[in-house]
């Protein structure tokens, strides 16, 4: 502004302050990277807080190659979609194949009073008496829903015994297909046994695609072993009124994604991991001990890790 040029830096000066600069940068990388990792570990913990899962973290890509997923869509395939088959028949006889463990007592009355309700009817494989409750709401048209079942699944084969596995319809509207399929899975328990009901849901899990209402039907036919108890009409009707009383119960929980699975009342929407869901049991389970030590009675314990559970969900 007067005019003058100021003078040249000496080298020393010079150096002092590329010396400052570098200084500065480097204090400011740390801090980026400092508040990066805080900013992981509250989401991370805000997740589990409010019972969902939080994703692993992956390489950092640019914007353009990551592509924008719907997953509310039919035709994305899971993660761990390994295993899966084209072939109709191979499906089926995969599912023929299998004995569910179905739960041969009743829920105590207890479960059958508490917030999530397990009542006599329900689906349910395990064991009444086991101390983990996983309960699943999921549309047969949702390939993260199958996806997941295949992971409950493999834990039930594991442990049949002290694990407890309900399942709940919630079709959504998005799928085209979901009503027709969760009619058709109720159907064939109501016409023939709780086995077809599984073993119908298996052989979804077990295809590749979604399948169309004409292979829906050619699924229930050739998993019919017995003669039907109902007739389609009988079984259609009281098929449509279980899918309402499963819906309105989805609506209390504000539940409109799939899957959304409960471990003993504490709620994760979206797909659980065999890894996470092991720890998250064993996590449960370590509260269900300290219940026993303190003498609660068995038939109660659902419904006290159930009210906590879900209080905790609210409170957040």
């Amino acid at each position: 502004m007067n005019g003058k040029l100021s003078p040249p830096l000496d080298k020393t000066s010079a150096e002092k302050i590329r010396a400052a600069r570098s200084s500065v940068g480097r204090r400011l990388a740390v801090g980026i990277l400092l508040g990066s990792a805080c900013l992981a570990l509250g989401t991370g913990f805000l997740a589990r807080r409010h019972g969902k899962a939080a994703p692993p973290l992956a390489p950092s890509t640019s914007p353009a190659s990551q592509p924008m997923l719907d997953t509310t869509s039919a035709e994305i395939e899971p993660a761990d979609a390994g295993g899966l088959t084209s072939n109709i028949d191979e499906a089926i006889a995969r599912a023929l194949a299998w004995k569910p463990p179905l739960a041969s007592a009743a829920p105590s009355a207890a479960d059958q009073k508490a917030a999530l309700a397990i009542q006599r009817g329900d689906h349910c494989l395990g064991s009444n008496a086991a101390t983990i409750t996983l309960m699943l709401f999921g549309d047969l048209n949702c390939p993260f829903t199958l996806s997941q079942f295949k992971i409950l699944k493999g834990v039930l084969d594991e442990k049949p015994t002290s694990v407890r596995l309900v399942w709940r319809e919630r079709p959504l509207d998005v799928h085209a297909g979901a009503m027709a399929a969760a009619l058709a899975a109720e159907r064939m328990a109501l016409r023939f046994d709780e086995n077809a009901f599984w073993r119908f849901v298996m052989a979804l899990s077990e295809f590749d695609r979604v399948p169309s209402n004409a292979e829906l039907r050619v699924i229930e036919d050739r998993l019919t072993v017995d003669k039907p108890r109902l007739d389609e009409s009988q079984a259609d009707g009281r098929a449509a009124a279980k899918l309402e009383r499963d819906r309105l119960v989805a609506l209390t929980y504000s539940i409109h994604e799939t899957p959304t699975l409960f471990i003993n009342g504490l709620r994760f929407a979206g797909e659980v991991s065999r890894i996470h869901l092991e720890q998250l049991v064993s996590e449960e389970q370590e509260q269900i001990e300290i219940l026993i030590d303190e003498a609660v009675p068995p038939g109660h314990l659902y419904t006290i890790r159930v009210d906590a559970n879900l209080l905790d969900w609210v409170r957040e």
